[in-house]
């Protein structure tokens, strides 16, 4: 065995060793920051289809898979962060859903080549049917 071959295999060995902590480190970095971002993005959300005039609920989860009307949408996540997560469906076309401190404000559908708007169900006050045909008797006990 040559020297130089003895030298390689060593660096080699090196440079795998600093991958591994590397890769390593960037992951625990990715553990850190992911429960803000899930806070971010989980949650129900709705757009609609301008063409069709047709509501359509998403739903992300806090591990971050989708739910388009219901249906878990195959696929995976291949970028995360505070602006954009973006998931790549099973037939290769992204699903880019953008954010801002509210949380999903447009979802862009590669598919389609269309940006949709997001209703935050967070800011849209639910009303009880109830209650809301019943008379304000709050005065009565005056």
């Amino acid at each position: 065995m040559r020297v130089s071959d003895i030298y390689s295999a060593g660096i080699h060995g090196i440079n795998q060793v600093s991958r591994f902590l590397t890769q390593k480190r960037h992951r625990k970095q990715q553990q850190k920051r992911q429960p803000d971002l899930a806070l971010r993005y989980a949650g129900d959300w709705a757009f609609i289809d301008p063409k069709t005039n047709q509501k359509h609920d998403m739903a992300i989860s806090p591990d971050f898979s989708i739910m388009i009307d219901h249906r878990e949408l195959p696929g995976r996540i291949i970028g995360l962060d505070a602006d954009q997560l973006v998931f790549l469906d099973h037939y290769g076309f992204q699903l880019k859903v953008f954010a801002n401190h509210n949380g999903p404000s447009e979802i862009y559908d590669e598919s389609s080549n269309r940006t949709y708007l997001v209703i935050n169900h967070r800011d849209v006050p639910q009303q009880d049917d109830e209650t809301e045909n019943e008379p304000d008797n709050s005065d009565e006990n005056y």
